[in-house]
């Protein structure tokens, strides 16, 4: 087997239905490939949809239940699982393009990357308002959103920093992911939020710290839904608490502990004190009126 293609999924059956659609759809430069459904937990009706596929297709897709919470654990038993020597994980929430395997197996045969990924475009629910343009981040050719997980990296095949290659469009070769020690925590359960990590970045940064090389190729191009309760300003508040998280779990790892708390915690109290400012402002037109004032001598 020379590719798997690996699908991490959670109470998604409605979603994951379309993306093996499309799966199923799309050309392929080998038959020599397997879909494995890694069902982390789900409550749904995901294992029914799963063997209709099958039943359907009569296709080489392969269902495994991952009790254990947690994104990495599911990524990791499709990894365990898998017959490929090429690991591709895909979100359960985006769908493929024609071509995406042909570039996958293109980039990974004319070049000597060791992880490639590609463009990750929208498919909104809704039309998304003005201010989600704000968030957007422009560098040379390439555009992404890192909040909703999009990106485009422009029409040509580059080498580019593994950090911008997205988990939901994530291929890598099997035996540098076991190298690396797999995926760090990632999404998690609320009640068990404390132990998210960094996911695909804590791999991705050992990956770079090897000297391994990772490519972007146009034609690896998936749409990833977004529902219209993530285009909204309380949905970027949660992901970017989550980032936070996040955040904290790659600087602890980094100086390998918390090195100053004290810091940790006279830098809060800074934050906190803007964001209270900021709240006052926007709630007090008088306020706003006040700190814009020009002269304040008379006061």
């Amino acid at each position: 087997m020379v590719v798997s293609i690996i699908i991490p999924t959670y109470n998604r059956s409605y979603l994951l239905s379309s993306l093996i659609d499309s799966l199923v759809r799309m050309e392929s430069p080998t038959d020599d490939y397997e879909i494995l459904v890694i069902d982390n937990n789900s409550s749904d009706e995901t294992k029914k949809v799963i063997e209709e596929k099958i039943d359907k297709y009569a296709f080489n897709i392969r269902y495994f239940f991952e009790r254990k919470p947690g994104l990495h654990n599911a990524r990791h038993r499709g990894a365990k699982e898998a017959k490929g020597k090429i690991l591709c994980y895909l979100d359960d929430d985006v769908t493929v393009e024609k071509y995406w395997l042909v570039g996958i197996v293109e980039t990974f045969k004319n070049t000597d990357a060791v992880l490639v990924g590609g463009r990750v475009l929208p498919n909104y629910e809704i039309t998304p308002s003005s201010w989600i343009n704000k968030f957007w981040t422009t560098i040379d050719d390439s555009r992404f959103l890192g909040i909703l997980s999009l990106f485009d990296g422009g029409n040509d095949i580059k080498e580019l920093d593994p950090s911008f290659i997205c988990g939901c469009n994530f291929s890598i070769k099997k035996e540098v992911l076991f190298e690396c020690k797999g995926f760090n925590p990632d999404s998690m359960p609320w009640e068990l939020i404390k132990y998210r990590g960094d996911g695909e970045t804590g791999l991705s940064i050992k990956i770079k710290e090897k000297g391994y090389k990772s490519y972007y190729n146009p034609k690896i191009c998936v749409y990833h839904f977004i529902p219209k309760e993530r285009l909204t300003v309380e949905y970027f508040c949660q992901r970017m608490f989550m980032q936070g998280i996040s955040d904290s779990f790659t600087e602890i790892r980094r100086s390998k502990g918390i090195k100053d708390p004290i810091m940790i915690r006279v830098r809060d109290a800074y934050e906190k004190g803007k964001i209270f400012h900021h709240e006052e402002v926007l709630n007090d037109p008088e306020l706003l009126a006040r700190v814009l004032k020009d002269n304040f001598m008379n006061e």
